[in-house]
């Protein structure tokens, strides 16, 4: 039904337009819902009844949009992209869907469209088809990035700073010198960083390594992969692999490469290891 053919949408172009039609809307039918409510109860008068339907329409409207509009980009990008795989995999991190059998994705809106999703399914029998990245050299050196631990630096000072003229109002001494500790902490840090300049983790055709864990052939790498690990309202970034009798656990926030570009790398790795290529 589908055949070994390169279909013109790949699976960035896909993500892109995926936040375009889904979340950026969503998040802005949110907002706008919430400022119109506020908006709306500063003129008129609500009871508080209306008041809390207003705010569960501005939960259910978005909700809404997403469960119809994520079917259509759904059935949309798995019918034009090839490595559907990678396609399912990126839109789960990107938070574009969810994993099979969550309640959210139980959520979705496919009652016109049932049959054409299950037909897709067809699409997942099939493995991904590799194409290199020529761009990619044979090896990268990732190290500490100099501009985040300048910024780290600068921070540290400026908190330090604020706290030095604390010190000077009543009841506040404690907190300055908490505070001062804070700052230095960061500063050392910020400077260890900045004199480090062996490469933390090392990519290549051949294999990983990091600073912490010896070089592993990729025939001995299994799970690699970019996390996202939540703490509160901030979002961090983890380099993960697993190698014989053990498991690297990386923190890439300080480091001069992005989640994305190092999510590219280890597909490219991984894929030239494979030996599973193919030419545009």
């Amino acid at each position: 039904m589908y055949p070994d053919m390169y279909p013109s949408v790949t699976v960035d172009e896909a993500i892109k337009k995926g936040k375009r039609i889904v979340a950026i809307p969503v998040l802005c039918i949110m907002l706008g819902s919430f400022f119109l409510t506020a908006l709306l109860y500063t003129q008129i008068e609500f009871s508080t009844r209306i008041l809390v339907a207003c705010l569960l329409g501005s939960f259910a409207m978005p909700w809404l949009y997403w469960s119809v509009m994520i079917t259509r980009w759904r059935i949309w990008a798995f019918e034009n992209v090839r490595n559907v795989h990678e396609l399912k995999k990126r839109a789960i991190k990107e938070q574009l869907i969810w994993k099979d059998g969550s309640f959210f994705e139980n959520t979705e809106i496919r009652t016109a469209d049932r049959q054409k999703i299950q037909i897709l399914q067809d699409k997942f029998k099939k493995p991904d088809v590799f194409i290199d990245d020529i761009s990619v050299p044979g090896e990268i050196l990732i190290c500490y990035s100099a501009r985040k631990a300048v910024f780290l630096l600068l921070m540290s000072l400026l908190i330090a700073g604020g706290a030095t003229c604390l010190m000077s109002m009543k009841y506040t001494r404690i907190f300055s010198i908490a505070l001062i500790g804070v700052a230095l902490i960061m500063a050392y840090g910020a400077v260890k960083k900045m004199n480090n300049k062996l490469p933390q983790i090392i990519l290549g055709n051949q294999g990983i390594q990091s600073a912490t864990a010896k070089f592993y052939a990729w025939s001995e790498v299994v799970n690699e992969d970019v996390i996202a690990v939540q703490s509160g309202k901030t979002r961090r970034y983890f380099l993960v692999y697993n190698y014989p009798l053990g498991k690297q656990r990386i923190d890439i926030g300080p480091l001069n490469i992005s989640r994305r570009r190092l999510e590219h790398l280890l597909r490219i790795y991984r894929g030239r290891v494979n030996g599973v290529k193919a030419n545009h």
